[in-house]
């Protein structure tokens, strides 16, 4: 494995067998929040989402991602409008007139691997 990266068991133990990256979904966030974590309230919102996959830069290519409102602390979930541009999903959401939104999302890859993320009060209005 290329440096930086090292096995932990070979740092440790002295095993030589060799490292591999998991094929594990990391989502990125991109909301474009302002200061203060806030979004605009009472209006459509948008924001992207991203998957990284194995190594560090390594883009997922998922086979799909579905994502959920709530501004009730998660007792009730409204799904949100994705759309697909490349490896880049646009998530489009009603934000309410105030408080605070949760965010859960969802994703996967054709080879079975999927990942669940909630972001309890994500941003406020």
């Amino acid at each position: 494995m290329a440096q930086p990266y090292w096995c932990i068991d070979e740092l440790l133990y002295g095993d030589t067998t060799p490292c591999a990256w998991q094929p594990l979904i990391f989502l990125n966030y991109q909301l474009g929040l302002a200061p203060g974590d806030t979004a605009p309230a009472a209006r459509p919102y948008t924001f992207t989402v991203t998957a990284q996959s194995g190594a560090p830069g390594t883009a997922a290519k998922l086979a799909g991602l579905r994502a959920w409102t709530s501004t009730d602390g998660g007792k009730h979930w409204v799904p949100a409008l994705v759309r697909a541009d490349g490896g880049t999903y646009r998530v489009s959401v009603w934000n309410p007139a105030s408080g605070k939104v949760s965010l859960k999302v969802e994703a996967w890859d054709r080879a079975g691997n999927m990942v669940q993320q909630t972001l309890p009060e994500a941003y406020a209005l």
